[in-house]
This record gives C-alpha cells, sequence and structure tokens, in this order.
C-alpha cells in the first residue's frame, strides 16, 4: 500500500517538476531573474525530473528476506526462562512456570 502511494506521489511531484521545466524553458531569462538563475533552474529541474523518474520506475526495490533468513532471526525456546512472564522454569515433573502456570511440551 505504501509503495502504490509513493508511486502515486512521484508521478505527481514528477508533473509539477515537467511543467515548472517548461515554464522556466518558454519564459525569457529576464522574467524568471536573470541568466544566471534562468539557466540555473532550466538544468536544475530536468534534473530533478530524471532523479524522481529513476526513483519511481527504475529502482530496483530491496528483495525481501528469504524464508531461511527469517528463520534465523528466531530465536530458540528457552529452558531456562519462561517466554511470558520470564521467570524461572522449573523441571520436576515436566517442563513449566510455577508463576502464570504455562506448561512447555516438547517432541
Amino acid at each position: 500500500m505504501i509503495g502504490g502511494l509513493l508511486m502515486v506521489l512521484g508521478i505527481v511531484l514528477m508533473l509539477i517538476f515537467a511543467a515548472v521545466t517548461f515554464a522556466v524553458w518558454t519564459a525569457p531569462a529576464a522574467a524568471v531573474g536573470g541568466a544566471g538563475l534562468a539557466w540555473g533552474l532550466r538544468l536544475g529541474f530536468p534534473a530533478v525530473v530524471a532523479l524522481l523518474v529513476w526513483a519511481t520506475f527504475l529502482r530496483k526495490p530491496k528483495p525481501a528476506p528469504t524464508i531461511e533468513e527469517r528463520r534465523a532471526l528466531v530465536e530458540p525456546l528457552s529452558d531456562a526462562d519462561c517466554f511470558c512472564c520470564r521467570s524461572p522454569l522449573a523441571t520436576v515433573p515436566d517442563l513449566h512456570c510455577p508463576t502464570c502456570k504455562v506448561t512447555i511440551y516438547r517432541d
């Protein structure tokens, strides 16, 4: 959802900067604020449009982690502490938590 909104935002910004670029190129330099500013805007706005085109359409998204990479991030269940309340586990008769009464079953 966020990716779609960012693409729409990129397209809207491209259209705005393209319109401003066209306006700067068609206006006389005196109306823009001088020759230096006019040429700066004439070269700067197309560069911004090119950057927006790249960021919106051409940039490759970061690949999603594989299932193996995601599984590597999962910490194994501890035999020492309860995963619910973090108190020490008791082992007699089965692995359980005396505080929150959770029983841990292992295969």
